[in-house]
């Protein structure tokens, strides 16, 4: 792939920067190349651990491989550095709610996704997928996505 050759020379002229390896991970992570996706972001994260979207797309990564308690971590970690991270915010919701499916008795864990995605949405408020997202299950006999059939 053209991008990830590209990110290989400039990582090649220039291995502490940060931006390339998120930036790689991120082709990577679209590409759901998840371990050289992991790879690059905990790198990146390693050059420079304060910064939140390194942490958030690290997040993402881990989430997208169903490490969730790892994942929520990172997004609270990104959210500690940068509290006005609408994705971080998206991310921990996402993350919240899809543990909130695995065990539908840890309620706060619904609770506490739907607080997230207000809080991404008022942050951010061109999310059209996430406003329907949250008024699904906002609802109080809001069904799990995809088992309408």
């Amino acid at each position: 792939d053209e991008a990830i050759q590209s990110y290989k020379r400039a990582v090649e002229q220039d291995a502490r920067q940060p931006q390339t390896f998120i930036n790689l991970g991120g082709v990577y992570l679209k590409q759901n190349r998840f371990t050289e996706a992991e790879k690059n972001l905990r790198y990146a994260v390693k050059l420079d651990p304060d910064m939140a979207i390194a942490r958030e797309r690290l997040g993402l990564c881990l989430y997208r491989q169903r490490k969730y308690e790892i994942a929520l971590a990172q997004y609270a970690q990104a959210l500690r550095l940068n509290p006005r991270s609408a994705p971080a915010h998206l991310g921990t919701g996402v993350t919240q709610m899809a543990m909130y499916l695995q065990d539908n008795s840890r309620t706060e864990l619904k609770s506490q996704a739907i607080e997230h995605w207000q809080r991404s949405l008022q942050l951010n408020p061109d999310q059209p997928n996430l406003k329907t997202i949250l008024q699904r299950y906002s609802s109080p006999d809001a069904a799990p996505l995809g088992s309408e059939g």
